[in-house]
């Protein structure tokens, strides 16, 4: 029997489909599986511990190939990779936040670049006749309800200060006190 013949075969235990695996030879339900729309059954050979065993084993190997093909792929698909990067921080946004802290971390001359192009555009956001004492009081409620709750809250910009179609000012009716979580969740969007 060939191997393309043993991997077309998943089969009925009762009411529950089975697969064995062509590697570790173990018969697993079929959802152990990764797809294959090629496959008689529609799924692979090897399981999905098998199937990501081997290829992070490549990955390790060939890992100079591998990340040339990765750079390769995402400079193609620049828009694909954002939405794929978004998606991931809206389910992991405590992950997100750790990462970027991490990178903050890794590259402060960049972290302190964007800080002073935030300051320099709030700076040129800032008006006359922003009422002062209602954007401390502001400022002042997040740094309390940080204190007294333990999560971190932050004041945010509803319009965005930058953003590429408008651009707020910083006055106390553009402001509004969030968890930090949701702060980054929204990033520099307009959400109305």
């Amino acid at each position: 029997m060939t191997k393309r013949n043993r991997a077309a075969r998943a089969f009925l235990i009762g009411d529950t489909m089975m697969k064995t695996c062509l590697n570790c030879n173990e018969t697993k339900l079929t959802d152990e599986f990764h797809q294959r729309p090629g496959a008689v059954d529609g799924l692979r050979g090897e399981c999905k511990v098998c199937h990501n065993a081997r290829r992070n084993a490549w990955t390790t190997a060939h890992y100079d190939e591998h990340t040339e093909r990765v750079k390769d792929w995402q400079s193609r698909n620049i828009d694909k990779k954002r939405a794929i990067t978004a998606e991931w921080a809206k389910v992991h946004p405590e992950q997100q936040l750790e990462l970027q802290r991490t990178w903050n971390r890794a590259h402060p001359e960049k972290t302190r670049a964007w800080n002073a192009k935030r300051r320099a555009a709030k700076t040129r956001a800032a008006v006359p006749w922003a009422d002062q004492r209602l954007i401390q009081f502001k400022y002042d409620l997040a740094a309390r309800m940080t204190e007294a709750t333990g999560y971190q809250w932050d004041v945010d910009h509803i319009i965005p200060l930058r953003h590429k179609l408008v651009c707020g000012l910083h006055v106390e009716n553009n402001l509004q006190v969030i968890t930090h979580t949701a702060n980054i969740k929204k990033g520099n969007r307009v959400q109305l």
